[in-house]
């Protein structure tokens, strides 16, 4: 008995949608009558075997396979016809004579309870082993990212505690030496990713992911905890070791990175703590090289710290000052204290760098160096330092209508303050709004600022069109490119302290500060040197015709009443006798 095969499917109501899901099926499809021809072929059987539907419809099967298959298809055939559906791998020869190994399932095709055909679906072996190739890659990726930082190939933070515990239990029976746990992240990555772009935080990122497992033995585990912090678990160490491979972690990772055509440099805060002296699990062990970590960037960041018990107390009162901070921007709790620059050639005084104090209802004057820090890390520098340039702005106004003349005002701007949107407009607005000469401001930058060098030249051309003086505050102490520095639109540099307290006794810092001078004198730039306090040290730089300098042989940083005495008694002759 041999029927049509749509003869089956118009005697079912859904024919339609039938004739669909084998028309449209993904895997090749065909039908065939009780005799073994073809009466029903899909475009995906087309594809597979070569043959147009054409060509296909009322073709026997049996010549699709090659020889060696051929007996075994039609005992297959035989046993479907009895009412037995299969499954078997075999080789078909195309119509290009290319041979494709297939999958294929066969099942009869009943009507009314009589096999009147026989149906069949078809995958070429390569497609499914492609797949599964694809699958089990998937999933090993799977598996990979569920224990491993995907930007730089480091285990996570799951992976980490897990390895910290496996290697406390296994401390507890071989009795090492000790465990070790670095935490680190990099100092003001986060400015570098947002200004440079996250494409080239993300390539920093893989770079110093390198940098970290060239300093680390074959059996320490490093992490990315998130962001740009990081962690390393040093298996079987000493005390001293520990400090030995935190010293060269800290070393490799402040060397130079060329990246998109230019120098990066990043420096990073360190955290240790040790096992079993500082914990007893890993989130402790974490939780307290995290906290020393912290205390590094309370030092001055770029250095390495080692877990002390008096942390625990610290970052209590750390967080309490965030808070605190928090509130004292809201009631204004921020005072400025003045410190005058000397013009050398004058005696006179030339200018004041306004320094931002915080009185706290409780502790009295905060000194910067304790909440500074904190303001930087949480953004909170950014009102701040708006507060404090209005600040200066107004006292320079009053000055002014109080018949006081001062050529200038210094006010230093962080880094984030110096890449927000809108620096600019609120530097125009707030000298709109005190009435000052824009020439009685100086912004004060540091180096770092001008690592950008498009972004910064933008910036700083922006600034100088208001018609404000700029300076590079600590100038020597960062890693500003000389070839580039002709190019900023500035007026000063400042000598770093650190070169000048021993400039009269070391001929190091003396050569250092007599280059910056004559470096300053070629560019036809002014310079200033920082942290003047005794008679030889000002001697020096006279000597070398420093043209400006501040510090306790002058003043120490006075409020506004003592600045006010002190302008009012200050005689020009001040410096005659001082070597």
């Amino acid at each position: 008995m041999v029927l049509h095969v749509e003869t089956i499917f118009e005697a079912n109501s859904h024919f339609k949608i039938y004739k669909s899901l084998f028309d449209y099926h993904q895997n090749a499809c065909f039908v065939l009558d009780l005799e073994g021809k073809f009466i029903l072929f899909n475009d995906a059987a087309v594809k597979l075997t070569g043959y147009s539907k054409e060509d296909a419809i009322l073709m026997s099967f049996i010549p699709l396979f090659i020889d060696d298959c051929k007996k075994d298809v039609s005992r297959y055939f035989d046993k479907v016809l009895q009412g037995n559906e299969t499954g078997f791998k075999t080789t078909i020869q195309n119509k290009h004579g290319n041979k494709v190994e297939v999958s294929l399932s066969v099942f009869p095709l009943y009507l009314e309870n009589l096999i009147v055909g026989v149906g069949c679906t078809a995958q070429d072996m390569n497609e499914i082993n492609n797949l599964n190739l694809l699958l089990t890659a998937a999933n090993e990726r799977i598996d990979f990212l569920s224990f491993h930082d995907e930007l730089t190939g480091l285990a996570n933070k799951t992976l980490f505690g897990e390895k910290v515990d496996i290697a406390i239990k296994l401390y507890k029976n071989t009795h090492g030496n000790m465990l070790g746990i670095i935490y680190f992240d990099l100092d003001r990555f986060k400015l570098i990713n947002d200004y440079l772009g996250h494409t080239i935080g993300d390539q920093l990122l893989k770079i110093i992911a390198q940098r970290i497992q060239s300093c680390i033995r074959k059996n320490d585990i490093a992490a990315r905890q998130g962001n740009d912090e990081f962690t390393i678990l040093l298996d079987n160490v000493t005390k001293h070791e520990v400090d030995i491979i935190a010293q060269r972690l800290a070393d490799q990772i402040s060397e130079p990175i060329i990246i998109g055509g230019q120098e990066v440099f990043l420096t990073p805060s360190i955290g240790i703590s040790l096992y079993p002296e500082d914990g007893q699990n890993a989130n402790d062990l974490i939780r307290k090289a995290d906290m020393a970590m912290y205390h590094a960037k309370e030092e001055g960041r770029n250095n390495i710290q080692f877990y002390q018990a008096n942390l625990e107390k610290n970052n209590s009162e750390r967080i309490k000052l965030e808070h605190e901070l928090r509130k004292a921007i809201e009631k204004n709790e921020f005072i400025l204290h003045y410190q005058p620059i000397i013009d050398l050639s004058t005696n006179k005084i030339n200018g004041l760098e306004a320094l931002i104090r915080w009185e706290h209802p409780h502790q009295g004057l905060v000194p910067p160096d304790k909440f500074i820090p904190i303001a930087e890390e949480t953004g909170l520098i950014i009102p701040i330092g708006e507060m404090v340039l209005r600040k200066a702005c107004y006292q320079m106004k009053k000055w002014h209508e109080s018949k006081i003349f001062l050529p200038t005002i210094s006010v230093n701007i962080s880094i984030r303050q110096f890449f927000q949107p809108n620096l600019v407009s609120m530097i125009s607005q707030i000298i709109k709004e005190t009435n000052i000469e824009p020439n009685r401001l100086t912004i004060e930058i540091t180096e770092s600022m001008t690592m950008d060098v498009e972004k910064a030249l933008i910036i700083l051309n922006d600034l100088k069109n208001l018609g404000v003086n700029i300076s590079i505050d600590d100038f020597g102490t960062g890693y500003s490119s000389l070839s580039y520095l002709k190019k900023f639109p500035i007026d000063n540099l400042k000598i770093d302290r650190s070169f000048i307290g021993d400039i009269a006794e070391s001929e190091e810092d003396e050569n250092i500060a007599t280059t910056i001078l004559l470096l300053a004198d070629k560019l036809g730039l002014s310079v200033i040197a920082e942290g003047v306090e005794t008679s030889e040290q000002l001697r020096v730089l006279r000597e070398h015709s420093c043209n400006e300098a501040q510090g306790f042989l002058f003043s120490k940083p006075l409020a506004e009443d003592e600045l006010n005495q002190f302008l009012s008694h200050f005689p020009e002759n001040l410096l005659d006798d001082r070597g």
